[in-house]
């Protein structure tokens, strides 16, 4: 088991920061022809969740690591990876093309009495051409989340409980920028807590303040 350290206060200046809401990572990794598994099923990245699920309920200001940066990533696969108790995001994916996550493992509920708060599978920004498929997915939040000027995936072959599913969103959060999220294309996924697999929504549009 890969497990987290719980010093909460080391992660807010020593996370490798992206480009999108204040996100931060425990790892962040980049390049071209990058092949990523684990083949020995018990090596299982943890992290440690009920510090930093109390955390955020004492102090929503705070910085949560998520598990995996992936900036400006090009034909590349991640598989076979089992991932807990992270304390936000699993995947982030910035300014990528052409990767593929298959064959992932997620447990992301949580045994403290604060609920588990934006534990999205893989959420994506500014990347394309993507195929997302073989996931077994337990959470509280979004399985896949499609952030703006996301084109291209193919997301297949998902298995997700307590999930709100596919989301869209936010899109028109900054004043100027251009959002575009298309060629968005989800087949053979079950959803059991939800009436459909795929619940797409789009939130949160600028208003003038």
């Amino acid at each position: 088991m890969i497990l987290f350290t719980t010093d909460t206060d080391y992660w807010q200046s020593n996370g490798f920061k992206l480009d999108f809401q204040n996100v931060v990572a425990f790892f962040k990794l980049g390049r071209s022809d990058m092949h990523i598994y684990i083949s020995n099923k018990s090596v299982r990245p943890n992290g440690t969740r009920k510090a930093w699920y109390d955390l955020y309920a004492s102090n929503s200001s705070k910085l949560r690591p998520m598990l995996l940066g992936i900036h400006g990533q090009e034909d590349s696969t991640l598989r076979d990876l089992t991932l807990r108790y992270l304390p936000q995001y699993y995947y982030f994916n910035v300014n990528a093309s052409n990767v593929v996550f298959a064959d992932m493992h997620i447990e992301g509920t949580s045994t403290s009495k604060n609920f588990a708060e934006n534990h999205d599978g893989v959420d994506t920004y500014c990347s394309k051409d993507r195929t997302i498929q073989d996931w077994n997915v337990n959470n509280g939040d979004d399985c896949v989340s499609f952030k703006p000027n996301s084109t291209n995936f193919l997301l297949q072959n998902r298995y997700y409980n307590g999930s709100h599913g596919t989301s869209v969103g936010p899109l028109r959060q900054y004043k100027g920028e251009t959002d575009i999220v298309s060629g968005i294309y989800v087949y053979s996924n079950r959803c059991p807590t939800r009436p459909t697999a795929c619940v797409p929504r789009c939130c949160q549009a600028w208003r003038p303040r």
